[in-house]
């Protein structure tokens, strides 16, 4: 799987847990303390952009992914390439790079990387 596919695989998962929020969910906190789910869908749809920052956007969009599943109680269903190409570093130059094993599933392991709690609840 290469970069632009993870990110339409990513994306795609991002689309289906929004085509479930309800109305009164849009102003629901999400992990992302700074934002509720409808400021973190508007920084996702406005981060999607430039090839160079392909790798960033997939990162950016499981992490996302997560944070809005987990605000609505929920759990995205990623594939593993997926977050495997979600890794910092993943793929640029041609150089794979993928997690340290820590014991924890590689979504538990991307997510706890950026310092959220995983077992948040709203």
């Amino acid at each position: 799987m290469d970069d632009l596919e993870a990110l339409g695989a990513a994306t795609d998962e991002f689309v289906r847990i929004v085509g479930v929020v309800e109305a009164a969910q849009w102003a629901l906190p999400t992990p992302c303390e700074e934002w509720d789910v409808r400021e973190l869908v508007a920084h996702v749809v406005g981060e999607i952009t430039a090839a160079r920052f392909l790798q960033f956007q997939v990162f950016d969009v499981v992490v996302h992914s997560w944070d809005l599943a987990a605000a609505l109680g929920s759990a995205p269903r990623l594939d593993e390439d997926v977050v495997v190409r979600a890794f910092p570093g993943a793929g640029l130059d041609g150089v794979e790079r993928t997690p340290a094993g820590s014991g924890r599933g590689l979504l538990d392991e991307l997510v706890g990387s950026t310092g959220r709690d995983l077992t948040w609840a709203g």
